[in-house]
């Protein structure tokens, strides 16, 4: 039986910055063919991961067996580093994320059961609703599906709170995003004033974590359209998938992109055809990082912290 390897300095649960080699590792194993894969060496970096010793000596008994087992492990872990964070800064990101959902959730107003007939409704409705502009109007009215998908996610959330930080991630993602764009809207909602001239609308306010995920995302695009553009068949088509994952957390972000790179993302067929205006309120930050990125590219792995 193989070795048991050297148990790290640390816990990456308490481990705060990320190595970005031993990402680039990870990355590689999992780019290798399924028959081609050192099933040992999948299991050693795993270990260094969750420092689960059970399924490292059970993966080695039988590797063919968990060989799928150990791939979706691996890849859980790896979708986390690749947003440039540490377990640490997930379980961190669990802690604001969940009590600013629950406190969003008061605002529903759920059936009772002594009148099980009345509909799903929202607090915050304004006095003068019905002679807003539609699109204000929209705010308020489409806002309650958002409500109703923060409280899904929450729910499925607070079901899984036997399992680990990382198990929960994907899940925690989606309830942060519901939840700002229910708490955007209301807020476009709450400020709007019919006597007040519009005003240009600012950037979405971000978190620490949630810059550290655009920008690791910008990292990641940046990366991936050119693998794409040098690349043929299969490689092109899995960093197609790439490209795809980080606009979609861009977008979700509330960011844009420039005009060069809008342009090929239309010609990938990731975007459709953007308008003069949106191209105008694109991130003003986008091509700044992308200029940092070709910077870094030969000197660190984009995907990391």
């Amino acid at each position: 039986m193989a070795v048991m390897p050297a148990a790290p300095l640390y816990f990456v649960c308490f481990n705060m910055k990320l190595d970005t080699a031993f990402t680039q590792e990870i990355q590689d194993w999992l780019g290798t063919p399924k028959n081609e894969r050192d099933v040992v060496a999948g299991a050693s970096m795993l270990f260094r991961l969750n420092r689960n010793k059970a399924f490292y000596n059970t993966v080695l008994r039988a590797p063919a067996k968990f060989a799928d087992k150990l791939d979706y492990e691996l890849r859980k872990f790896l979708r986390i580093r690749l947003d440039g964070l540490t377990v640490a800064e997930v379980a961190k990101m669990e802690e604001t994320v969940m009590p600013e959902a629950e406190k969003s959730l008061e605002s529903l107003v759920m059936p009772s059961p002594e009148s099980p007939g009345n509909p799903v409704s929202q607090k915050g409705r304004r006095e003068d609703h019905e002679s807003l502009p539609p699109n204000i109007k929209a705010l308020f009215d489409d806002n309650l599906n958002h409500l109703l998908e923060v409280k899904r996610l929450f729910e499925e959330l607070k079901a899984m709170n036997h399992l680990k930080p990382c198990d929960r991630y994907d899940k925690l993602q989606l309830l942060a995003n519901a939840d700002r764009r229910y708490r955007d809207n209301l807020r476009k909602y709450d400020e709007y004033d019919p006597d007040r001239e519009p005003e240009p609308e600012s950037g979405p306010v971000l978190s620490e974590i949630d810059q550290k995920v655009l920008k690791a995302a910008r990292k990641s695009l940046s990366k991936y359209r050119k693998v794409f553009a040098e690349s043929e068949g299969d490689a092109k088509d899995a960093a197609l998938s790439k490209i795809r994952n980080s606009v979609d957390v861009i977008m979700s972000l509330g960011a844009g992109f420039n005009a060069g790179t809008a342009a090929d993302l239309v010609a990938m067929g990731v975007l459709t055809v953007m308008g003069d205006d949106e191209a105008d309120e694109a991130d003003e930050t986008d091509e700044a990082d992308e200029t940092d990125e070709a910077d870094e590219a030969d000197e660190t792995d984009e995907a990391g912290e």
